[in-house]
Formats: structure tokens, C-alpha cells, sequence
């Protein structure tokens, strides 16, 4: 089966410390990826809703990439699949970007300020063939 959607040019922000509001110009939910680099302790992502990833491990000196696609989700510290230090692995909740307006924020048990943070996504659009 051929993929209905239209994808944008990739787009990527800074995510700062107050958290993030955009606009997903699609016209459909979107998948993507957060990077936080630095070190922290149980470092996490959240959305405008509350809905929250929580990785229950540390990074040090190192990359935490969330990523939240509608095909395929999964976390990865310094490159290595890492889904085993998810929170509870039953209340696992991964989000997308809703059509419109999304707030996006990150933060850790410790160290949220020596993390840096940034989103990546490419807007979907409903196409017809």
C-alpha cells in the first residue's frame, strides 16, 4: 500500500528551558524526534496535555533521542536502543504533534539545567493519487 502523505521539508527548533510553542503546519499529526544532550537524571519530554516520556536512567555527556513516529517509537542513549529504561513499561505513552498549536518541554528529576534540547519534525499532509 502506497503512503497517502505529503512530507514537508524537515524542520528543526530549539527547545529552551520554559518549553516550546509552535505550530504544526500540516494538515495530519506528525511524528518527531527530540534530542537532549548533556547529563541529567531521569530526563523526560512532555507535552501541552501532560502527557510525559520519562527515561528512568542517566545520561552523562551524552544524547537522549526521543523518538515518537505514528509507524514506530522508541528511545535511544548515545545511539543504542534504550527502551528498557522507560518508565512503566504499561503506562508507556508516546504523543505526536496534534494539527495546530503543540507545547513541547523537557526537564529531569536532576540536572534539567545542564541539558540542552531540540525538536525535529516533518509536517504531514493528506495527499489523494
Amino acid at each position: 500500500c502506497l503512503d497517502p502523505f505529503w512530507y514537508g521539508l524537515e524542520i528543526t527548533r530549539t527547545i529552551p528551558a520554559s518549553g516550546l510553542t509552535f505550530e504544526n503546519i500540516g494538515d495530519s499529526t506528525a511524528g518527531f524526534i527530540v534530542a537532549l544532550d548533556g547529563t541529567a537524571s531521569h530526563p523526560f519530554i512532555e507535552n501541552g496535555n501532560n502527557v510525559r516520556i520519562t527515561f528512568m536512567g542517566n545520561i552523562s555527556n551524552q544524547t537522549l533521542r526521543f523518538i515518537s513516529m505514528p509507524d514506530r517509537s522508541m528511545v535511544e542513549r548515545g545511539g543504542v536502543n534504550a527502551m528498557q529504561f522507560l518508565s512503566d513499561p504499561r503506562l508507556r505513552s508516546f504523543f505526536l504533534l496534534n494539527i495546530g498549536t503543540n507545547t513541547v518541554r523537557f526537564g529531569a528529576a536532576t540536572g534539567a539545567a545542564n541539558l540542552t534540547a531540540s525538536l525535529s519534525y516533518r509536517p504531514r499532509y493528506l495527499g489523494t493519487f
